[in-house]
C-alpha cells in the first residue's frame, strides 16, 4: 500500500473511534460500554492507529474473533458492525478483509443510516478495494451531507475524492468540494497538503480566501500561480 493510503486509513480509523466513544447518542454509547469486547476493540483500534505499520496478526485475530462473537449476540447493534468494519479495514493489504469491511459498514448503515463517519469509512473501503463506481460516489455524497463540519470526514472525502476527481459525477464533485472548502476554512495547510499529494491543488486553492487562519508562507506558496485563485 502506498504511504498516502496508509495516512488516509489512519485518519479514518481515529475519527470514528472518537465519535463512537464520545460523540455518539446516549444509546450508542451505552451499547459500547455495556459490552466489554466492543470497548476493548475500540481501544485496540486506537492503539493500532497510533503505531506504525499494520497491527500484529495475533492481536488482530483475537479482536476480530471477539467482535464476530459480539455480532452474533448483538446483531442489531450498529457499533459492532462499525468496529468490525474498522478492524477489517486495518488489514488493507488483504482484499478479502476489504470486502468484509464493506459488508460490515453497509450492515451498520442499515441500522444507523445517519452516521457520516460510517459513510466516509465505506467510501474509503470501496476505494481501497478498487470499487469507485456509483456506490463509492453515493458514500461520498452521504458523508458530505451528514458530516460537513467533521474534520475526519473532510480529510477522507478530500483524499479519496481528489484521487478519483476526473471520474466523479458532477454531484459527487460538488459534495467533495464542499467538504474541501469547509476543511480549508478549518485548516488550510492540511487541505492543501492533501490536494497537493493528489495532484489537485487548484481545487483547494480556490477556497483560500475563506480560510480562518493566517497562512504560513510555505503553504501560500503552494497556490502561487494556480489558475484557481484568479
Amino acid at each position: 500500500m502506498r504511504p498516502t493510503e496508509l495516512r488516509g486509513r489512519r485518519w479514518l480509523l481515529a475519527a470514528p473511534i472518537l465519535a463512537l466513544l464520545f460523540g455518539s447518542s446516549f444509546l450508542a454509547a451505552r451499547n459500547l460500554l455495556a459490552d466489554p469486547p466492543l470497548l476493548r476493540a475500540a481501544g485496540a483500534l486506537a492503539a493500532w492507529n497510533a503505531a506504525p505499520g499494520r497491527p500484529p496478526l495475533a492481536a488482530w485475530s483475537e479482536v476480530h474473533a471477539a467482535l464476530l462473537r459480539s455480532a452474533e449476540r448483538l446483531p442489531s447493534n450498529p457499533i459492532t458492525h462499525e468496529l468490525l468494519g474498522l478492524v477489517s479495514l486495518s488489514r488493507a493489504d488483504d482484499a478479502r478483509h476489504m470486502r468484509e469491511s464493506v459488508g460490515h459498514f453497509q450492515a451498520a448503515l442499515r441500522l444507523r443510516p445517519h452516521s457520516a463517519h460510517t459513510w466516509a469509512a465505506l467510501a474509503q473501503a470501496q476505494y481501497l478495494l478498487g470499487d469507485t463506481g456509483a456506490a463509492f460516489e453515493l458514500a461520498l455524497v452521504r458523508a458530505a451531507k451528514l458530516g460537513p463540519a467533521e474534520p475526519g470526514v473532510q480529510r477522507v472525502a478530500a483524499d479519496y475524492g481528489l484521487a478519483t476527481w476526473q471520474h466523479l459525477s458532477a454531484e459527487a464533485r460538488a459534495a467533495v468540494e464542499r467538504l474541501i472548502a469547509a476543511g480549508v476554512r478549518r485548516d488550510p495547510a492540511e487541505m492543501l497538503q492533501i490536494a497537493h499529494r493528489r495532484g489537485r491543488l487548484g481545487v483547494a486553492c480556490r477556497h483560500l480566501r475563506g480560510a480562518s487562519r493566517p497562512l504560513d508562507s510555505k503553504v501560500s506558496q503552494l497556490c502561487q500561480g494556480t489558475e484557481a485563485l484568479r
